[in-house]
Parts: structure tokens; sequence; C-alpha cells
């Protein structure tokens, strides 16, 4: 009988080698050809329009202010240039640095999990949204899975270096994007356990243990200033009020969805899973706490459940949101290898056909989301470029265009790099001013759910202004001039952001 594709890779492991090698350069490909093509987004914006005007008094002043990734944009504009690929670049190299953390993770596991490892890391479309984007959750999320790999080699060989690498790069995930701070205590919690019960001498267990603290403290003092006056200037108000299941996991869970046709079976699918890992983090508690041993998988399950702790105690105490979508982004890598390192762990025959049944999921459905065009959180924004390409193509002597507040920083941005110097934008919708219905601007998240609803009423005559003679806005207001009887004419349409650009007839 022939051997089926499992056991091929198993019992030859150059293959699965070289099939992740070729897994891995296809998805780099992919994020590089994102990072060139897709428009720039609102928050991406901010981010550079930060970049430009950075200065060390600046990092306490604005949430968007991603650290490393504003030093790193800086640099990569200076040497290669004002372009989308330029400001991208180091989220782009920071999926290099997130492959080898998840190949150098696979290592410590069974033959038959180490593909289904990388496989579930890699293949989810939010996830690499991120290294296409100019924002530092990509860049955090590269530096956390290298730590974590860091991490396990530590605990297998009690080496000092990888436990200094993995430190440092933890710190500075925290400084792509504050909301890794959640995952940076309890690594460093887990790691002086590690070191604790290692095999290094007591000389050196208690040398390393007093570095590790005071590090700790040097960097806690040091980005503490910063998050105390992000909250008090009211910055840090993206997240959820309700429970970490409601908030946290099913929203990761929509984010996984993607906008699909099946968008509620994935997201329901999604969070299964994130329960599973849960139970098994809490199992793998009870097993430490009864055999008081620390396995690779109780040092990962550990960081998992006080990450998750660390948030629901600060909503709790503190009344800080609690992390959805892209800010609870980190809790993706930790769920899979919890999920992962908990089924073989179990040592149960069925745990090797389940983590390659939910891998051949999570691939098709990353095959059947592969786009060119927009990513997930700020999908509004994907058609900007294009319109505005082809609004210049029209030749016209001047543009007086009518677009929505959140637009506005894109058209400014492409009429800015076009040299578009006969477009005038003007503002004629506010933000959540008409309940426009896109999800991945769920008013929410913002704190707005009492302002934008769907049955609200409004006025759509409101945005027709007499100095403008072109909109560019959502498909909602199209819909509605057709219900009012407003005559106007599409020029441009782009399905993927759901915006038209648009002429009023009788307007030249």
């Amino acid at each position: 009988m022939k051997k089926s594709l499992s056991k091929i890779l198993e019992s030859n492991e150059s293959y699965s080698g070289y099939l992740m090698v070729v897994y891995g350069i296809f998805l780099l490909a992919y994020v590089a050809i994102r990072a060139n093509a897709l428009s720039f987004t609102y928050d991406e914006i901010v981010s550079y329009n930060t970049m430009l005007h950075f200065s060390p008094l600046s990092i306490g002043l604005n949430a968007n202010n991603h650290i490393l990734n504003t030093y790193l944009m800086k640099i990569s504009y200076a040497c290669l240039g004002f372009s989308e690929f330029a400001l991208r670049f180091p989220n782009v190299l920071s999926f290099p640095i997130y492959f080898y953390g998840a190949f150098s993770i696979s290592k410590h596991l069974l033959a038959c999990f180490r593909l289904p490892t990388i496989v579930l890391l890699t293949a989810m479309p939010f996830v690499i949204d991120f290294f296409s984007l100019a924002r530092g959750y990509g860049i955090g999320l590269g530096l956390m899975l290298f730590s974590l790999a860091c991490l396990l080699n530590f605990q297998t060989t009690s080496r000092i270096l990888w436990a200094f690498f993995g430190i440092v790069s933890a710190a500075l995930a925290v400084m792509a994007n504050f909301t890794f701070l959640n995952y940076f205590l309890p690594y460093l919690a887990i790691l002086v356990v590690i070191a604790t019960i290692s095999s290094l001498p007591n000389k050196h267990k208690l040398l390393y243990v007093a570095c590790v603290v005071g590090l700790a403290i040097s960097f806690l003092y040091s980005i503490l200033s910063f998050m105390l006056a992000l909250k008090k200037a009211g910055h840090l108000y993206f997240g959820g009020h309700k429970n970490f299941f409601s908030d946290t996991i099913l929203s990761l869970g929509n984010c996984f969805g993607y906008m699909s046709a099946y968008n509620y079976a994935a997201q329901i699918f999604f969070a299964a899973i994130f329960l599973a890992s849960i139970a098994l983090a809490l199992f793998k508690l009870l097993i430490i706490l009864k055999e008081r041993k620390l396995d690779i998988f109780g040092g990962i399950a550990l960081i998992f459940l006080l990450s998750m702790l660390s948030v629901i105690a600060q909503n709790l105490l503190l009344q800080t949101p609690l992390p959805v979508e892209r800010t609870a982004i980190l809790f993706y890598p930790l769920m899979i290898l919890n999920l992962i390192l908990g089924l073989s762990a179990t040592h149960w025959k069925g745990s090797r056909s389940i983590s390659q049944g939910i891998s051949i999921v999570f691939l098709l459905h990353f095959i059947a989301n592969i786009n060119f065009t927009h990513c997930y959180s700020w999908r509004y924004d994907s058609g900007t470029k294009a319109a505005l390409l082809h609004l210049e193509s029209l030749n016209l002597a001047e543009v007086n265009l009518g677009i929505d507040y959140f637009n506005n920083p894109s058209v400014t941005f492409y009429k800015q790099k076009l040299g578009f110097i006969n477009l005038n934008p003007k503002v004629i919708a506010d933000s959540w001013e008409y309940p426009l219905g896109l999800e991945e601007l769920n008013p929410y998240y913002y704190g707005k759910d009492n302002i934008c609803y769907p049955n609200m009423p409004f006025d759509i005559r409101k945005v027709i202004v007499p100095e403008c003679n072109y909109y560019y806005l959502d498909r909602f207001f199209a819909d509605e001039f057709k219900k009012t009887n407003i005559s106007f004419t599409i020029l441009f349409e782009s399905p993927d952001s759901r915006s038209v650009l648009m002429q009023l007839k009788g307007k030249d």
C-alpha cells in the first residue's frame, strides 16, 4: 500500500524540511508583493506622519506611535525612499524572523507535529496582513515568536545566551507595540522559573535571576511613564468592555473569518479551538502543580494563562479595555502553540490526525482569502490609491472631492504622493455620522456604539455641498442616493473597499 503524505513526511525528515522552506519562501513573496501593492491605510499614514515629526518627547502623546516601527520606518525611508514598500519594509523583514521562530519551535516536537505547527502559526490571513503593513504588530509578532523559540532552547540546553536573546526580543516586542507588555511580564516570570530549576550552578542561577529582575525593572520604569501618559490622555480607548470571551476571543475569531461568506462558522470554529487551547493549558497547570515539573509545554501554557489573566486583571482593576482584534493578536501564536504542544503531550493516537486536520482547514481558508488588494482592519481604505489614479487620469482642471472622515488621511497622503495639486478634498461626513455597517470599523471598539446604530435617523442630502463636483464615499451613500432619486454617475468602484467615485449629474 502506498504511504500517506503524512507518513512519507515523518519517515523522511528532509522532505518535510524542503516543504517548509518552499512554503516559507512562498509566504515571504506573498507578504512582499502585498507590501508593494496594497493602498496605504489610515493607521499607516498616522505611522508615517509620526515618523516625519518624531522626537523622544512625543512617545507618550499618541498610542499610534509604535516606537520600534517608527524608528525602523525612519531608517527605511532614508535608505529606500518614499514608497509604500519602503515604509512597510521593516515589517516585511519581520516575517522571516517570525517564520524562523515557528521553525525553531517545531524542532522541539515530534516529526508528525512539525508541519502542522508551522502551517497553523502562519496560515492565518489576519496575522499575515500585519507583515505587509507599516504598523508595529508584525514586528512585535516576529520578535515574540523568536523569544519563545529562545525560551525553549534555553530550557533544553541551559545556555544563558538563549535566555539573553529571549529577554531582548521580548522587550523589543513591547517597543514595537505596548500591547505585548501583557506577554513580556509572564515571559520574564517563566524564564526566571526555568532558570531556577535548571542545571545551572547555584551561583549562576542567583546572578542570572538578579540580572533578569534588574533588566525588567529598568525596562518597565523606562516605559511606565509613557503608558501612564497615554492612559491619562485617554488614548488607550480601543477595545472591549464586556468580557474576555466575547471581546477578545470572538473578535479574533471574526478577524480569522476575514469577512468570508462562511464568517460565522469560521468564528465559532476559531473560538472552539481557543477554548480547547485554554482547557489544555489548565490541564497542564494541574499536572505542574501535582508533579512540580516544568517541561516545554508547561512553560508555554503558563505564559498563555498569565497573559490572559494580565489583561483581565487590568480590565477589572484599572478599567482598561480588553484587547480586541489587532490588539489581541499576541494571543494567536500562544493559542496555537498550546494546542499543538497539548495534543502532542497527550500521546493519544488521534491527536496527530486532529492537528493535521485543523492545519488543512486553516490552509484551505488561507488560500481562499489570498488577495493583493486589501487587508482586514482597514479594508475601507483599499481603493483610495486606484480611485485617485483614475481621477487624475481624467486631466480635469480642478477637482473638488467630497470624502468622509475615514478616507481623509489616505486621500491627503496620495494627493501628496501622486503630486495631484489640483485635487481639493473636503470632508463632508464625520466619523460614524452614518450607519455604514463596516465590519472593520465596529463602533463598539471605539466607544461609539451609542452614536452609530443601524436604524439611526439621518439626512443623506447633507453630504451634498455646492463646492464639491465629485464624491469618493462608501457604497452606503450611493445606495442612499438611489433611494432619494439623487442622480449620479459612477466613475470608479472598488468592491473590496466598498468605495465609489461618483459625479453628481448636473455638476461639472
